[in-house]
């Protein structure tokens, strides 16, 4: 049993591999922290390493750990991918052991080499001679481990298993197979037991890691802010999830596991970090999302207000998920909002989430919720979209709306609203101007594109049918005639707004690269009067590009406008 460190509240100290199984019998990962998630590029890079260190017998550091002691427990809250991985990693060598047994070589000796690796990893019981594993994974993945890879076994099938169980699964047969590998030498039909045995006292002997333990979570939860996961870094999601759980009682850790996993079911682990911000955002003062774990942990830090958070987290990202769905029925089926919504999912445009999260909680006047949704849509496009504006100066005056939406909830004087806003409406002459020198590459943005050429044609009083593409009017791949009629500078031409007109795909296809005056046949021809227009012209050259995105920005103005 390890020695009673209570009194102490942080120790760092690098030790080898044995040092950490020896000094530690009983580890195992907490409930709230993730599955096994290193994948073949991490193994690589870590057996890499081991083969360098190896040949020129040198130490190699693997980072540092984080060890909370919790009732004669060392609970691993950073550092659990390695210390997962090397445990496998000796499980493989133990495995190769076996396979020289089963074919009768050295059956006695081997038998007791691979015994004496296994002590490493697990704890014997004189009295009964139960083993127990040194190291407890999470509860998702502590069955394959235990009984099977422990047991040197492989599930029959891998059909039911989740991902970081195939994970687990893939790693110990990555590992036994590398091991042989390097371990036969070139002619020998079976591994070199004295290689095995030379592996096995390299990793145990100059893998180094810095193991820093904590006395209990409160101390620990400080150095998740400096420390990363060598493989997978520590995200902000993580430090708060580490932050929550270490704050409330662990009898109460299944129920906030099960509400955490929800959210983000909801939100999807990767969007995690953004949705809190975005939510926090929503009702406080703005936060980026390097401050967002400090904020969170000094303003909510009692037991009783982290489950209210987790809970009202739960609730929040359950209208968050349902943002980037317009067809979601939170929204009930009406056309304004829903229309906002897939507008602003057109754009990838987040920073308004908060403001729309403020209205959903806030307000219940359809009117004006259908009026602050547009306005979001409207600012999204004219200033982001196409003005390029600052993100940040926009979350800025989004933050103060929500902080208006809390206060006066049905009472929001809108028209007061779009005044203060008005910088990020975009004034007219500034939104003619960034629009007619306005350049946005096809290559994913070919949904945003035709979206603004069937804006555009629906007011010149097109009807848009289902036969329609993108018709680049210079070619993306010119011949050099083109780049002579355009100076020498088509390159910076082709990806103009007045580049692109609507045309049907017929068309498209059989005009493909020719010059313009075979390709204003077609235009002629189409149903699309933008194309028609352009048709009309004698050539297209750097002045007719111009113009045309000059036109094509007044019909914009007011295409998109309040």
């Amino acid at each position: 049993m390890r020695k009673n460190k209570k009194t102490e509240n942080m120790n760092a100290i690098p030790k080898s591999i044995e040092g950490i199984f020896k000094d530690n019998p009983s580890m195992r990962i907490p409930i709230f922290q993730r599955d096994y998630s290193w994948k073949r590029d991490n193994w690589k890079e870590l057996w890499n390493d081991i083969k360098i260190g190896f040949n020129n017998q040198s130490k190699h550091y693997l980072g540092s750990i984080v060890l909370v002691e919790n009732d004669d427990v060392m609970e691993i809250v950073d550092g659990q991918q390695r210390l997962t991985t090397i445990s496998i990693l000796y499980l493989a060598i133990i495995s190769n052991f076996k396979e020289l047994i089963d074919n009768g070589i050295d059956v006695m000796e081997n038998q007791s080499r691979a015994q004496d690796i296994k002590q490493l990893i697990c704890e014997t019981d004189l009295y009964d001679m139960t083993s127990t594993n040194k190291l407890q994974l999470n509860e998702n993945n502590n069955i394959v481990y235990s009984e099977y890879l422990v047991k040197n076994k492989i599930p029959s099938a891998k059909a039911g298993l989740s991902e970081s169980n195939k994970l687990l699964i893939d790693c110990f047969k990555f590992f036994k197979k590398v091991i042989k590998k390097e371990c036969t030498y070139e002619g020998e039909s079976h591994q070199s037991y004295k290689l095995l045995l030379d592996y096995y006292r390299y990793i145990s002997d100059k893998l180094v890691i810095i193991e820093i333990t904590a006395s209990d979570y409160s101390n620990a939860y400080v150095i998740f802010e400096t420390l990363n996961d060598r493989g997978l870094d520590l995200t902000v999601t993580d430090l708060l999830k580490n932050y929550l759980f270490s704050k409330v009682n662990s009898s109460k850790h299944n129920d906030i596991k099960k509400c955490w996993n929800d959210i983000l079911k909801n939100v999807d682990e990767k969007n995690a970090t953004k949705f809190i911000r975005h939510y926090w955002n929503s009702y406080n003062t703005k936060v980026t999302e390097k401050e967002l774990f400090k904020v969170i942990k000094e303003n909510i830090y009692t037991e009783k207000n982290i489950i209210r958070f987790l809970n009202r987290l739960k609730e929040v990202s359950e209208i968050y998920r349902s943002l980037s769905d317009p067809k979601d029925s939170l929204w009930n089926g009406d056309e304004s909002i829903k229309q906002s919504l897939s507008e602003i999912k057109l754009y990838k445009v987040d920073l308004c989430y908060p403001v729309l999260l403020a209205v959903q909680d806030n307000i219940s006047n359809l009117k004006l919720k259908r009026k602050i949704f547009r306005l979001c849509s409207i600012i999204s496009f004219r200033y982001i979209i196409i003005r390029n504006g600052s993100a940040n100066d926009l979350e800025r005056a989004y933050n103060s709306l929500c902080l208006q939406i809390n206060k006066y909830k049905n009472d929001l004087d809108f028209l007061k609203i779009e005044k203060e806003l008005k910088e990020f409406i975009v004034p007219k002459d500034e939104f003619l101007t960034s629009f007619a020198n306005k350049i946005i590459k096809t290559k994913n943005n070919k949904k945003l594109i035709i979206y603004i050429l069937k804006g555009i044609e629906r007011h010149r009083g097109s009807i848009i049918s289902e036969d329609h593409t993108i018709e680049h009017i210079l070619p993306e791949k010119y011949e050099k005639e083109w780049d002579d009629i355009f100076g020498g500078e088509a390159e910076d031409y082709i990806y103009r707004l007045g580049n692109y007109i609507l045309l049907e795909k017929d068309y498209n296809n059989l005009i493909g690269n020719e010059l313009f005056l075979k390709k204003k046949e077609f235009y002629n021809e189409s149903i699309y009067k933008g194309a028609n227009n352009i048709g009309k012209l004698d050539k297209w050259t750097r002045v007719e590009l111009e113009k045309h995105q000059e036109n094509m920005a007044k019909i914009a103005e007011s295409v998109w406008s309040l």
